[in-house]
């Protein structure tokens, strides 16, 4: 038996297998009846580009059977595409569903694992408290996943026969603490005793945690409906009232992401307006944790750091004609650090530190191969 994590996001899915390699599965799709003709072709070779995906479940399924185009084949058939949904929960999104099994049946075909597999799922702390059943009996099951546009067409079966899932806030702390060797991190030993807080900052949540002597405190799972998003959306009216038109959500992410804005045939410098969506978003959250301090009974004045992750927290920057990276705002823990100075100044903000998007992903897998350690001795 092996095993596939997934890390259900608002924009991708980042996912792992034994293997160990992380990939990214795009979260937009177009959901297609059964008989539909898809005419349009993979932009290359890449089984990432080649989504048109059929899913069967053997058996009664809320969510399949299902034929869906995700990432550039969605975006080639339709400019209504599907998302996954802040305003509900990820267990009862059928979107979340599809990219899981999907991110299984790749894993398959790229590393050569077998049909039996444990699903680790990665999930918002009310969810793994509140829901894991439902998504363990959603996910158990025998699928069947074709692959039309890939490889001349492509079928692989999935065996989903055990389930687990973890908070996703705490699986970012165990990456910030662990390589995913699961050798220690001589940066981050300082923090492995006292509290810390996991600020787990995505495109539209932000998941916090408490860790106390490495282990995480139960009763500290959140979700806040807030994250990249509100920095998002203030740099649009930013934009909007400076240059006099409103990009579109995917322009303003990419904005966002650079620190300039594509006018025509060149890019102006909008690293100031970036600045001033950055800190906005950090005060909502600031004023958000002061809340949350209070309804879980930890005085802030004692949490010894506060560690930021996730694609939300970080810095902005690109890669100019002669390849020179050029930062051009910083990441989200500096804004962070200055709202939460006006809280409680000796609490130190730190940034996760090398690819924030990864991880939760990255702390998954670290939990999984302890788990399936922990199934191969015992049997």
């Amino acid at each position: 038996m092996n095993f596939v994590a997934v890390d259900l996001g608002a924009s991708s899915t980042r996912y792992t297998s034994d293997s160990g390699k992380i990939s990214v599965l795009p979260n937009n799709m177009v959901i297609l009846e059964p008989d539909a003709r898809v005419d349009i072709q993979p932009y290359n070779d890449q089984i990432e580009s080649a989504l048109e995906v059929i899913i069967r479940k053997e058996g009664d399924s809320e969510f399949f059977p299902v034929k869906a185009l995700i990432g550039q084949m969605a975006e080639g058939y339709s400019t209504n595409n599907e998302r996954p949904s802040m305003l509900e929960s990820k267990h009862k999104q059928r979107i979340n569903y599809i990219s899981a099994i999907t991110a299984a049946a790749i894993s398959r075909i790229k590393h050569d694992i077998s049909d039996d597999i444990c699903l680790y799922v990665a999930l918002p702390p009310i969810e793994v408290k509140t829901a894991k059943d439902t998504v363990k009996s959603n996910f158990l099951g025998k699928y069947n996943v074709e692959l039309p546009k890939y490889g001349g067409g492509v079928d692989v079966t999935v065996n989903i026969i055990d389930v687990e899932c973890y908070e996703e806030s705490f699986m970012a702390m165990l990456s910030y603490f662990f390589e995913m060797n699961g050798v220690p991190k001589e940066e981050s030993k300082k923090y492995m005793t006292g509290n810390i807080l996991s600020l787990d900052i995505g495109a539209s949540t932000t998941d916090v945690a408490v860790v106390t002597d490495g282990r995480y405190l139960d009763k500290s799972g959140r979700t806040y409906k807030t994250g990249g998003n509100i920095a998002r959306d203030t740099l649009i009216d930013l934009i909007s009232g400076k240059y006099s038109f409103e990009p579109s959500l995917i322009g303003a992410e990419q904005a966002m992401s650079e620190g300039r804005l594509q006018m025509g045939n060149t890019y102006v410098n909008i690293s100031e307006e970036v600045a001033i969506a950055k800190m906005e978003c950090a005060k909502g959250i600031a004023t958000s944790m002061q809340t949350y301090f209070r309804s879980i009974g930890i005085p802030i004045q004692s949490i010894r750091a506060i560690i930021v992750s996730g694609g939300g927290s970080m810095h902005s920057q690109y890669v100019n004609e002669d390849g020179e990276v050029i930062v051009t705002s910083e990441p989200m823990s500096k804004y962070i650090t200055e709202a939460f100075k006006e809280i409680c100044d000796g609490v130190v903000v730190e940034s996760y530190g090398g690819s924030p998007r990864t991880a939760n992903i990255s702390g998954l897998f670290i939990r999984a191969k302890v788990d399936m350690k922990k199934r191969a001795q015992a049997v």
